[in-house]
């Protein structure tokens, strides 16, 4: 068995810069609302840097060999210094146009409309029911129709374990809308009415369906869209692979490969585990024994896909991770999610997940229950 790894713990706390999440119903939405009483969201500045670039040109000229030549050649010169100057100042302007329609295709790529909700991981699915949210029915309206780019980043809030400090991470994912949203109008039932009665209030609800995708780190700063929800630029990580993790933080040249020979122990026989499963399979086993919903587990299955080779060591770990914290929960293993976006290493992250499986299995086993 692993020990409890040292490393601070994470809690997660659901919680939201312009929303907020109410509850979950039993169709496995999550309910959004806008309460006033939220408090602004404040501005982080991160460090930037910027780049920039030079231009240069050259030119040519002929060999003469009389006087006559001579004059002829000076005087040439003189126009093709002119032409020079005006071929440098076309050369400048096309290479500043250039550099400035760069950067504007890197700024579209980079920035993201940034909403907290629950810590979400790649492969995720989120359903949530959003009601009365005009700020975030305008953010989907807008990135589906005037932009056509139906993503937009999702963060987390978490709580330090032992009712420490609540934080504010800088890590989360790129969330794709699947399909189309569903707009509608509900009669919703409030107090305050006349002889004790309730009112019935007609209110504008929005069904949609979330998809984790690429994972990212917020950098720089973070500001207020003219539209009213907030941007930030982000840095994607984990699209080169692995391969960008030869070393962790202290220069260990072997990280990387001892997280693949860890990984494996997701789908090898094991044989502390009964019937000697591996240690994916036993907590589907017992997962399927404590579903909420019938046939909750085989959804879930069928959303993640496949559990990714050991020899990508993150992606197995975010997909235990999606595994063991479902979205809407089970109630049957710690949060790690948040633990797994900050971690800086594929060992750190399979770690993580190793631990947190473990857990969960011996919760449902009933050897080691938590609550």
């Amino acid at each position: 068995m692993h020990a409890m790894s040292s490393k601070r713990q994470w809690t997660v706390c659901a919680t939201i810069l312009c929303i907020s999440i109410i509850t979950p119903s039993c169709m496995g939405f999550v309910v959004v609302s806008s309460p006033s009483s939220l408090p602004p969201i404040s501005h982080v500045v991160f460090p930037t840097t910027t780049a920039s670039m030079k231009s240069g040109s050259g030119h040519l000229t002929r060999s003469t060999y009389n006087s006559d030549d001579n004059i002829r050649r000076y005087s040439s010169l003189e126009g093709d210094f002119q032409n020079d100057d005006e071929s440098n100042n076309n050369t400048d302007d096309f290479m500043a146009s250039l550099r400035s329609r760069v950067g504007e295709v890197t700024q579209k790529e980079t920035k993201l409309p940034l909403i907290v909700l629950d810590s979400m991981l790649p492969r995720q699915v989120l359903k949530i029911k959003v009601v009365d949210n005009e700020l975030l029915m305008g953010l989907i309206r807008h990135r589906m129709v005037d932009m056509e780019t139906p993503t937009f980043g999702v963060l987390g809030r978490a709580r330090l374990e032992g009712g420490g400090e609540l934080v504010h991470l800088r890590n989360g994912v790129e969330v794709e809308i699947v399909g189309k949203p569903i707009f509608t109008e509900e009669k919703v039932k409030g107090g305050g009415g006349v002889g004790g009665e309730s009112n019935v209030k007609i209110s504008s609800v929005m069904a949609l369906e979330l998809r984790g995708g690429r994972r990212f780190e917020v950098e720089g700063e973070i500001s207020s869209n003219s539209g009213g929800w907030t941007e930030g630029r982000v840095k994607f990580l984990g699209e080169e692979g692995e391969e960008d993790e030869v070393k962790d933080e202290d220069g260990d040249r072997f990280s990387l490969a001892r997280a693949m020979m860890k990984a494996k122990e997701f789908t090898s026989p094991n044989m502390n585990m009964e019937g000697s499963l591996s240690l994916v399979d036993r907590w589907i086993q017992l997962a399927r024994e404590n579903e909420r919903q019938p046939g909750q587990i085989d959804l879930l299955l069928e959303q993640l896909g496949k559990i990714p080779p050991a020899e990508e060591p993150s992606d197995c770990a975010f997909w235990i991770g999606a595994l063991i914290n479902p979205l809407p929960a089970l109630g049957v293993a710690m949060e790690i999610r948040p633990s797994l976006l900050v971690a800086k290493t594929s060992e750190e992250r399979v770690e993580v997940a190793i631990d947190g499986l473990f857990r969960s299995i011996r919760h449902m086993d009933g050897s080691a229950p938590m609550w």
